[in-house]
């Protein structure tokens, strides 16, 4: 049988140009790019090479916001727990001052006195205060009266806001003109104390048993 020579040559050069070693270019294959490597492993539900990087950035993030978190929330306590202690002695103070003021008076002096109280309280009290200011004056004058408050204790017994309730405790030297030099006698008095734009005010006084 007569072989075909020239046929032979032909299958032979093109089973050469499919050789492993061929050039892509000309064997006319396309090499895969990353981006389409990428994209396969994707659509077979594999995950991508940048997932753990993105994922290590977001938990990187959301640690950050909460240690921010932790310390505003820290720097607001410590701040708040100062103001409060900074309120608590102011209202102690008021306290201690308004007592002295409410229980140390003189006959010599009894206008400048009164108008003290009248500085240091607000409110009803205050108005009431105000109206009989006028015959307490004249008693005072009178009987030649005269009392210093010696403070032993101030205690607070409350406070909520800008108001606070604080217990003073108080020996009371008093003398008159037809009782002078008496001895001391304790009082203990329960002060309801509000702060105000210029200060701590006296909104109420009552004597404790």
């Amino acid at each position: 049988m007569a072989v075909d020579v020239g046929a032979s040559l032909t299958e032979v050069s093109d089973t050469d140009d499919r050789s492993p070693g061929a050039d892509p270019e000309t064997s006319g294959v396309v090499p895969a790019r990353a981006e389409d490597a990428e994209t396969a492993h994707r659509a077979a539900g594999q995950p991508s090479s940048r997932a753990p990087i993105r994922t290590v950035f977001l938990l990187g993030l959301v640690m950050v916001v909460a240690m921010v978190s932790v310390v505003l929330w820290t720097l607001h306590r410590d701040h708040e727990a100062r103001r409060l202690v900074a309120q608590r002695e102011a209202f102690l103070a008021a306290g201690r001052e308004a007592a002295i003021y409410l229980t140390t008076l003189d006959h010599t002096r009894i206008e400048a006195d009164v108008a003290r109280i009248l500085d240091m309280t607000t409110g009803t009290f205050r108005d009431g205060f105000e109206q009989r200011a006028p015959a307490f004056i004249d008693v005072i004058r009178q009987n030649q009266s005269s009392s210093t408050g010696r403070i032993t204790e101030v205690g607070l017994e409350s406070m909520e806001g800008n108001a606070a309730r604080v217990l003073v405790a108080a020996n009371i030297v008093m003398s008159s003109k037809a009782h002078p030099n008496q001895p001391p006698k304790p009082w203990r008095m329960r002060l309801d104390l509000r702060e105000e734009g210029d200060g701590v005010k006296v909104a109420d006084v009552r004597l404790v048993p």
